[in-house]
């Protein structure tokens, strides 16, 4: 699949969703002098009213997850829950190709690994993991 083929709704459109995203993405890159230098970038992301981190790991080439939820306790499928962002990986990964004029890894189909670490305590506390995980940065170069 050509990285065209993820954003544009025909030959020459691309959806407002890429369009969005694109502009999120140059406005935060800006702020960097090379992005294609980095290591980690986080970003974070909801699903269903639950916050996490999807960090591009370009150290192993894989997307990690890093979600604060006990899906054991809770009984739940992490895959069922990731499964909405996951599909947007490919979108993701075409904004950074366009922002870097192609030259950003492509990352859309990577592996995804999630990442053990410590479980909230609260049934909110999902978003104070999150702030906890900015207070690291955006971007490790």
């Amino acid at each position: 699949m050509s990285v065209r083929s993820v954003y544009m709704e025909d030959v020459e459109t691309e959806t407002e969703e890429f369009t969005v995203l694109k502009k999120c993405l140059e406005c935060e890159i800006e702020h960097y002098h090379d992005i294609t230098k980095a290591k980690l970038i986080f970003m974070s992301a909801c699903s269903g009213k639950h916050y996490f981190v999807y960090c591009i790991n370009l150290i192993h080439n894989r997307i990690d997850i890093l979600d604060s939820i006990d899906y054991i306790w809770g009984n739940t499928d992490p895959e069922v829950r990731h499964r909405p962002i996951a599909g947007k990986m490919p979108i993701i990964s075409a904004a950074f190709q366009k922002v870097t004029n192609n030259k950003f890894s492509h990352f859309g189909n990577w592996d995804r690994a999630f990442i053990d670490l410590p479980k909230q305590a609260g049934p909110n506390d999902c978003m104070f993991f999150c702030g906890n995980t900015w207070n690291f940065g955006m971007v490790i170069a």
